[in-house]
This record gives structure tokens, C-alpha cells and sequence, in this order.
């Protein structure tokens, strides 16, 4: 199950001098889903990201029972203005690595423009 998307503008203004006043201009977004094996495709609202946004992923455990000997990784495996796709990769000591199966993790994914 996916979380409303969170987005926001950010605006800075900084002073030159007194007269003279610069503006910068960004967005962000957050949204978690539940991952689906195959990867999740996180979209963004049209027009937020005028370049592709600099983008932080996180997991928590959803349905996978936790293990001191699991590891779980996050690759980014395409990161654009519209989307960001994530494929969710797991290994135990014993059973190498694989792809997490559908809901075994949400994928937290926190995107700011650059």
C-alpha cells in the first residue's frame, strides 16, 4: 500500500546587499511503498523536478521476519524527473543474495532537486 505523496517547495532568499536580494528556488517529495518484486516505480508530481533529484531510499521490514545475519540493499536502478525505480536486493550468510519478495520491505524514498 502506498502513502499520499509529500511534497513541498523550499525557497531561499539571501541579501546581496541591501537593495538586492537573490532567490533560489527547490522541491522535494516523500512517499513509501510496499516493494514488489520486479522493483517499485516511485512517480513524481508533473513538473516538480526540473532535473533529476537527488534521491535517499531507505527500507523497513514489512512482511521478512528480522535476522541477525540479513543484510538488505537498495539499488536505484533509474532516477529521472518524472520517476525513480528501486530494486530491493537481500542476503543471509547462509542463502546469498536475492531480490526481496513483494511485500517483504516498504521503501521509504525521500527525493530533493538538486
Amino acid at each position: 500500500m502506498a502513502t499520499p505523496v509529500v511534497q513541498g517547495r523550499i525557497e531561499q532568499i539571501t541579501n546581496i546587499i541591501p537593495s538586492i536580494q537573490h532567490t533560489t528556488m527547490g522541491a522535494w517529495c516523500h512517499q513509501r511503498v510496499s516493494y514488489t518484486n520486479g522493483g517499485v516505480t516511485i512517480n513524481y508530481p508533473a513538473g516538480l523536478f526540473s532535473v533529476a533529484p537527488i534521491v535517499n531510499v531507505t527500507t523497513s521490514l514489512e512482511n521478512l521476519t528480522y535476522s541477525s545475519d540479513l543484510m538488505i540493499a537498495s539499488i536505484i536502478t533509474s532516477n529521472t524527473t518524472a520517476n525513480t525505480t528501486i530494486r530491493i536486493n537481500k542476503e543471509t550468510t547462509a542463502g546469498g543474495i536475492t531480490e526481496a519478495a513483494t511485500n517483504d520491505v516498504f521503501v521509504n524514498l525521500f527525493a530533493i532537486s538538486q
